[in-house]
């Protein structure tokens, strides 16, 4: 045959391995058999494996890829590619929200759905891995992303239900249950359990004499409320009880007079009368 000949099916077995994509790979055994790393199509034909799925003998069909870190099918631009598309606010290369590890769930900072930065309290979406995870939103609220989140009348900043006695002082949640209706004015309780302290009483309002709550925290000794008076046994203006020497006589008390200071002798709330050894040169003592 002549050279030419020759020159023609060269050409020919050439454009072949060009342009027939199946030129060098093997055809499938009877039973679907494909040499290692290969995978048997619809066609017939042994199909290289995506490399981040061979060890898993997976093979994406037409539109999909495998994830960037997780053996799974996803497709292709969608979630779970590594790559933060239009409309995915985060994209770690699986769709998954975690992963376990030591018997603990560990949150993954991107969401399965490539929706949501669990990490983060104020992107709109609540958040929850379970008892196992360490991710436990009760709310977030409205986005701010990517400021700081923001109270609101039913979640706080930190993206849990407002409740008065949380330590969390929420200036949009309306306290319930305790007294009257009320706005939240500040907050020292500790994990849920509603405390007086110097600043703050224990309905979560700001320390007031007159309230008609007693917060000894704060140094009150009692509180009547609009009661309080200078009138003989009442509460004290300043929420003090009242004492011997205070200038005020208070009969209930036993008491005979009250020079306006305490006699000798006299102290820890005692009351004034005109019998006994610690006389005042008012002729008031105590008993």
């Amino acid at each position: 045959m002549s050279a030419r000949f020759y020159g023609v099916i060269a050409i020919g077995v050439l454009l072949t391995s060009c342009f027939n994509p199946n030129y060098d790979r093997p055809t499938c055994g009877p039973n679907g058999e494909c040499p290692s790393a290969m995978i048997c199509d619809s066609q017939g034909i042994c199909e290289p494996l995506p490399d981040t799925c061979r060890a898993f003998g997976l093979n994406c069909p037409t539109g999909q890829i495998c994830a960037a870190i997780q053996p799974v099918c996803v497709d292709i631009g969608g979630c779970g590619d590594g790559v933060v598309e239009p409309g995915e606010v985060c994209d770690d290369g699986n769709i998954v929200d975690g992963e376990t590890a030591g018997g603990m769930f560990i949150q993954d900072e991107c969401s399965h759905d490539c929706t949501s930065i669990q990490t983060l309290c104020g992107n709109g979406i609540v958040d929850n891995a379970g008892s196992e995870g360490s991710i436990h939103e009760d709310c977030d609220p409205t986005i701010s992303f990517p400021l700081p989140a923001k109270d609101t009348p039913t979640c706080d900043g930190d993206c849990t239900f407002p409740q008065c006695g949380d330590g969390h002082f929420n200036p949009n949640y309306q306290v319930t249950g305790v007294g009257p209706d009320h706005l939240e004015e500040c907050d020292t309780g500790i994990m849920g359990v509603r405390t007086d302290s110097a600043g703050c009483d224990s309905d979560c309002t700001l320390v007031k004499c007159g309230d008609g709550h007693v917060n000894m925290a704060a140094g009150e000794e009692c509180d009547d409320g609009n009661n309080n008076s200078n009138i003989p046994d009442r509460c004290r203006p300043n929420c003090n009880r009242p004492f011997c020497g205070d200038g005020i006589i208070d009969p209930n008390r036993g008491e005979q007079c009250d020079p306006n200071r305490a006699p000798s002798g006299c102290s820890g709330g005692k009351a004034c009368t005109t019998v006994g050894t610690a006389v005042d040169p008012d002729g008031c003592s105590c008993i």
